[in-house]
């Protein structure tokens, strides 16, 4: 099966009437373009409590050169927790698509670094579990999330701090 990422080259051959595609997995060591990369990872989106659900774009940081064959980006996003709340529930979305939400498998939503398995998704997530930020009204907060597609793994990481406290 192929995996996030991976590229083949695919031929149509037509000789008169028939017709015949094939195609081969190209080598794993071929280093993925930034377009290429761009495409397969997308863009994220955190959708809150803070914000109505309505989901905000996080920005990409640069590049990072992954292992041969994959494509890797932090994207972070800052967030104000608003007069009068001490908390905010959020989720993050592939694309701005409500079918690739990115949520918590389990376990305490108000960890702050989450890893691989703990990380559910992309999905509907119907009834899904929600991150939780815990602090004070004002406070800001920066979530980063690194996702690393290719070579068929999909590698996902999730943390939160508190970078500007009242």
């Amino acid at each position: 099966a192929a995996g996030p990422g991976e590229q083949y080259e695919v031929k149509l051959s037509l000789a008169g009437k028939f017709r015949a595609v094939t195609w081969q997995r190209l080598n794993e060591s071929t280093v993925m373009d930034e377009a290429l990369a761009q495409r397969v990872l997308g863009a994220y989106f955190v959708a809150s409590t803070c914000n109505k659900w309505q989901p905000e774009e996080m920005v990409r940081q640069p590049m990072k050169q992954g292992q041969l064959g994959t494509a890797e980006s932090v994207f972070a996003f800052e967030m104000r927790l608003p007069p009068y709340c001490s908390n905010c529930e959020f989720v993050i979305l592939r694309n701005r698509d409500w079918e690739q939400v990115f949520y918590p498998a389990a376990g305490q939503p108000t960890s702050n670094n989450w890893d691989g398995e703990d990380i559910a998704g992309p999905d509907t997530g119907l009834g899904a579990n929600t991150w939780r930020l815990e602090g004070r009204s004002g406070d800001k907060f920066l979530i980063e999330f690194l996702r690393s597609v290719g070579n068929s793994l999909d590698t996902r990481r999730i943390s939160w701090r508190i970078v500007e406290s009242v």
